[in-house]
């Protein structure tokens, strides 16, 4: 019995502490005038795509003869990330 209550009082402190940070994000979010924090990831941001809204990354690149072969790897890539996501 002691053990489940410490369990329980364990995980009641950490969803207190959870939503603290929740209310945190929202207030910069109010305060910044932004429609979208990432709470995973905060480089990432809200991107369209065929299948709606996910948190994703625009990436860019340019290559010249010297990098064809990892342009070639890194564009596979990026179609198995975006097949994998569309996928969700």
């Amino acid at each position: 019995m002691q053990e489940e209550r410490e369990r329980l009082t364990k995980e009641l402190e950490d969803l207190k502490a959870k939503t603290e940070e929740q209310k945190r994000l929202l207030q910069k979010a109010e305060k910044e005038k932004v429609k979208y924090l990432a709470t995973t990831d905060k480089d990432s941001r809200l991107m369209l795509t065929r299948n709606g809204k996910v948190s994703g990354y625009n990436s860019q690149m340019a290559v010249d003869a010297s990098i064809i072969l990892y342009s070639v790897i890194q564009l596979q890539m990026m179609q198995e990330i975006n097949t994998n996501l569309n996928r969700l």
